[in-house]
């Protein structure tokens, strides 16, 4: 495969950043107890 560009590196980061975003604002605007589950699915959907 190689090291991935620093496009695909963004890119990545950026859906992983929306995932986690949508995971907090399915837990309460306010909540940062957003739990480790949902962090796993987030990286894993990003993909």
């Amino acid at each position: 495969m190689g090291e991935p560009s620093l496009l695909t590196k963004k890119s990545l980061n950026n859906s992983v950043r929306d995932s986690l975003r949508r995971c907090l604002k399915r837990n309460g605007s306010n909540s940062h107890s957003w739990n480790a589950f949902d962090a796993t699915n987030a990286v894993s959907n990003a993909k």
